[in-house]
């Protein structure tokens, strides 16, 4: 997969630099790409128990930060859709609950509040187990990010579901290879 060196960023004050774009295997994280990679991340998340498998399906599912996920409770989840605020930004974010997600939030819940570093700890373990180096929840977050803009949807549209500004969106999120660049059209 061949990968521009460097982009051209405006920064907050109007200035303008290079910042690399990074390669596959970076310390930064990269959106997954691979369907069997995330199937075999799933499946050591499960194999390793059901915390960890909750762990890893809210993260995936919603792409959420680990400060969100951190602020969940029982109550943010009401007529079949979980709620929450995004600490940061204060945005208050929403997503609809299937089975999975329900059974994933359920397990969580039953373990009462934890910690970030549990959390983290969690993913870290599953892609470990998967044979994922550096996999972490941003990880998670990436790849929903990429994934939605390589589906075509708009980045106004990416923006409202990460909860993030444009600037943040293109900073973070809009760094692609040629062929993902390519392939969303």
């Amino acid at each position: 997969m061949a990968l521009r060196q460097f982009k051209w960023v405006r920064g907050e004050r109007g200035e303008t630099r290079k910042i690399p774009i990074l390669r596959p295997g970076s310390k930064t994280k990269q959106a997954i790409r691979d369907r069997e990679v995330m199937v075999r991340i799933d499946r050591a998340a499960r194999a390793l128990g059901n915390e960890v498998w909750a762990t890893v399906t809210v993260y995936r599912r919603t792409g959420m930060h680990g400060s969100s996920l951190c602020g969940l409770r029982p109550s943010s989840v009401s007529g079949g859709v979980l709620s929450w605020t995004r600490p940061k930004t204060g945005r208050r974010m929403a997503i609809r609950v299937d089975a999975e997600l329900g059974t994933a939030l359920a397990v969580l819940f039953a373990e009462g509040p934890r910690s970030y570093d549990l959390y983290y700890h969690r993913v870290r373990q599953a892609g470990r187990h998967a044979g994922v180096r550096g996999l972490s929840p941003m990880t998670f977050r990436h790849t929903r990010a990429v994934s939605l803009l390589v589906r075509g949807v708009s980045p106004v549209k990416v923006c409202q579901v990460l909860g993030c500004s444009m600037e943040v969106l293109l900073r973070h999120y809009g760094v692609m290879s040629d062929e993902e660049l390519l392939e969303a059209g």
